[in-house]
């Protein structure tokens, strides 16, 4: 009968025979996994960035969403007379922007391990335009943060969790990473005077949006402020 030491030496033997099956089914499956990336996924991902950016943006490239689909239904951030919920109250918004900014930084990466960098040259350019339209319109020098702008394409001054996006984005420079850094303070985002802080209709959401809040402060200090995030552009 067999002992569990040559059952094992056996079990060994047959691994290391099995060794140049391994390396084989292990091309096989990075070919595949490679292949599935390129034709399913990659040109899925694309296509709703697209079009996102047909159904969702201005015409000076920046996007909206509504209170529903951004989280935010909360947040008094729309001008007077909008439907918080589910109207985009005819601004930028600067959430749905740095995200659309993201999502174009992540699908040039994968362009370039694919080879198909060039199939986005609109996604280049849109990004180019993205930030810009930070840098002139949403970027706040007096709040030092970045705001929702408005029709008139001006921020609205209004602090919000959702303007740390354009950090985790890359669209700060060094010196704004390190202003908005400041405003990392739960009392100083939503102070006690607020509507976010004083609304009881949606305990959850405001438990959510500190989780958020929590989440990019500890995320800040763990990459070391400044020199670990937000300078994917500027460097």
């Amino acid at each position: 009968m067999d002992t569990s030491d040559s059952l094992g030496r056996k079990w060994l033997e047959q691994q290391r025979a099995r060794k140049p099956l391994d390396h084989k089914l292990r091309s096989v499956i990075h070919q595949t996994v490679r292949a599935c990336i390129e034709f399913c996924v990659f040109p899925v991902i694309l296509a709703y960035h697209r079009w996102m950016r047909l159904n969702r943006s201005w015409p000076d490239g920046s996007y909206f969403t509504s209170g529903l689909a951004s989280g935010a239904d909360n947040m008094k951030r729309l001008p007077e007379g909008y439907e918080p919920h589910v109207h985009h109250g005819h601004i930028s918004w600067i959430d749905a922007t740095a995200q659309a900014a993201l999502s174009i930084d992540r699908l040039l990466d994968m362009a370039s391990v694919l080879g198909r960098s060039a199939e986005l040259v609109p996604e280049q350019e849109e990004l180019s335009r993205i930030c810009k339209w930070f840098g002139e319109r949403a970027w706040d020098d007096t709040l030092g943060m970045p705001t929702d702008v408005d029709r008139h394409g001006k921020p609205t001054g209004v602090k919000q969790v959702g303007s740390f996006w354009a950090m985790l984005a890359g669209l700060t420079d060094r010196q704004q990473v390190e202003r908005m850094a400041a405003h990392l303070d739960e009392s100083r985002i939503f102070p006690p005077h607020s509507p976010c802080a004083k609304s009881r209709r949606r305990p959850v959401r405001l438990l959510l949006q500190g989780f958020l809040l929590e989440w990019f402060r500890v995320g800040f200090h763990q990459l070391d402020g400044p020199q670990g995030l937000g300078t994917l552009r500027h460097g």
